[in-house]
């Protein structure tokens, strides 16, 4: 899945904070693992201040 804009058809904003929700019943089903992971537009990872480029399952919420 890639997002390059959100529901208003804006850009997504490194500024802002975003959600991707699923509802119990959606819950996408995974069987090893899942990643969330930011590309810039020349699909390098994108230099951050926490220097973390992906987003794993021991930091999500259910």
């Amino acid at each position: 899945m890639t997002a390059v804009a959100g529901e208003n058809k804006k850009y997504l904003n490194g500024v802002k904070n975003y959600r991707i929700h699923f509802d119990n019943k959606t819950i996408p089903p995974v069987n090893e693992f899942w990643s969330l992971s930011m590309y810039g537009i020349d699909h390098n990872f994108v230099d951050n201040p926490i220097n973390k480029y992906a987003i794993r399952r021991p930091y999500s919420k259910y």
